[in-house]
């Protein structure tokens, strides 16, 4: 039987000599290619790129125009004006215009600040863009 053991042990002696030769978390930092790779994105840096959130606010492009204005030609917003976008891909595209409203005479109310979110169905669906929410930011 023991004749057997040396034959029987060979492949787990192999493995450990492997693991036992193979470089430290802390030997791969220090060495030259380590100086050359990008550094592992932190949650700080992943916040710009959040799966299943909003991006960044843009400048509108005329494909943004072209849905706002379809999607609140029968709302209050018809006569808001939008000056910026942000967008998140849901099941279709949500939208938010920041936009401005214009100054009412009868009220001398001031210019105010509106979030107007719209909802853009996947194109199979045939529907048009809809708005889902109006939200005074400042007024």
């Amino acid at each position: 039987m023991f004749k057997y053991l040396p034959l029987y042990l060979l492949p787990s002696l192999l493995m450990l000599t492997a693991c036992a030769s193979a470089p430290t978390v802390a030997d791969s930092r220090n060495t030259p290619e380590a100086a050359n790779r990008r550094p592992t994105p932190t949650v700080a840096d992943s916040r710009q790129h959040l799966l299943g959130a909003y991006g960044q606010e843009r400048d509108l492009t005329n494909a943004d125009l072209l849905i706002f204005k379809t999607a609140v030609r029968n709302t209050k917003a018809r006569d808001m004006t939008p000056y910026a976008v942000s967008s998140q891909v849901v099941a279709g595209m949500n939208y938010r215009f920041r936009c401005r409203a214009p100054l009412d005479e009868t009220t001398n109310a001031p210019e105010a600040t509106y979030i107007v979110t719209i909802f853009n169905p996947l194109p199979h669906t045939k529907l048009p863009p809809r708005v889902t929410a109006i939200d005074c930011i400042n007024y």
